[in-house]
């Protein structure tokens, strides 16, 4: 078997449904692939919707259940079940458009990665928010193209939403350490480049990633990865850039300014208002949408000043990689 298919999940049975069904119309031999979810849902709630959508679908799927289940303990179990040369890694409310493991192929044969990802984007489908939201974790704008949007991969890791590997690398480093609350991924892709692998980026290999629904939800996912960073930066010297600290200078001024401006009468927050007027104009015309440009302006606020709260959160707090006791 080639490929092995494996995300965590817990509860959002839609989600799943919609995971499974898309890994179904995947146009690839099916007996080249397989799907292994790992569950973390209490009393094994998630089992029932999981066995009737693979029936549904005509696709089986092997599901690994304990209550509470980790993130990063639900992949390595998992993996440990694998049958696939590769493992591939993604998160439950990705969907796989039908030609996702045609790209991977193409992509191993012509570069020959040890460990690779891909982009995540948004399909036409999506609704305005979860366009808006699509934008600002994947545009040149606001993320710098870290997460695959562009082809320049100098600084690229490939992430937990959508990434792979021979399943001998992930042996041979070890697999995620279930010690990072978050971040694990991105430490998982740090460790595999430290121990010499070629890792790359496939371009074509692109997951709809639909993340979450509402604005107060996201703002609280990308908190998380602005903790991971402190947690990574302790973990791996020189990981933290001044790239990776924009989102608190840009929150930080922006308040500091609105303070300053507030008292003084003079209206010093343009720069920074400005900054986040940029969105409406990006977004509203890659998605011919003024509405979209609208949302993502809320949305990139939400990101900024999430991953901003996260990162002084764990700055202040000692870091995020704390052993479970």
């Amino acid at each position: 078997m080639k490929f092995s298919l494996i995300s965590p999940t817990f509860d959002r049975p839609e989600e799943v449904r919609e995971f499974i069904a898309s890994a179904a119309a995947l146009r690839y031999d099916r007996g080249d692939f397989e799907v292994i979810l790992a569950d973390g849902t209490p009393q094994d709630g998630l089992r029932a919707t999981v066995e009737a959508a693979s029936r549904s679908a005509g696709l089986p799927v092997i599901f690994l259940q304990e209550d509470y289940l980790p993130v990063s303990d639900a992949r390595n179990l998992a993996a440990r079940h694998a049958q696939g040369d590769y493992l591939i890694f993604l998160d439950s409310d990705c969907l796989l458009p039908e030609d996702y493991l045609q790209h991977l192929s193409d992509g191993l044969v012509a570069e020959g990665w040890d460990a690779f990802g891909g982009p995540d984007a948004a399909p036409e489908e999506f609704s305005a928010l979860q366009k808006a939201i699509s934008f600002s974790m994947t545009s040149f704008w606001t993320t710098g193209g870290i997460r695959g949007g562009t082809t320049r991969t100098a600084t690229y890791y490939p992430r937990g939403f959508n990434m792979g590997m021979k399943r001998s690398v992930f042996e041979s480093v070890g697999g995620y350490d279930v010690h990072f609350k978050t971040g694990e991924d991105v430490d998982l892709s740090i460790r595999i480049q430290q121990a010499g692998f070629r890792v790359g980026l496939i371009p074509k290999a692109v997951v709809w990633h639909k993340r979450r629904s509402t604005l107060p939800q996201f703002f609280k996912q990308v908190r998380r990865f602005g903790a991971a960073r402190w947690a990574l930066a302790q973990r791996h010297p020189g990981q933290l850039k001044v790239t990776h600290l924009f989102p608190v200078f840009l929150t930080l001024g922006t308040l500091f300014s609105i303070l300053l401006g507030a008292i003084s009468g003079v209206p010093l927050p343009i720069v920074f208002i400005g900054y986040f007027l940029v969105p409406a104009v990006l977004a509203g015309a890659q998605y011919r949408s003024p509405r979209i440009g609208f949302l993502a302006v809320a949305s990139t606020v939400a990101m900024m000043s999430g991953y901003a709260f996260g990162f002084l959160e764990a700055l202040l707090g000692g870091g995020l990689h704390k052993k479970r006791g």
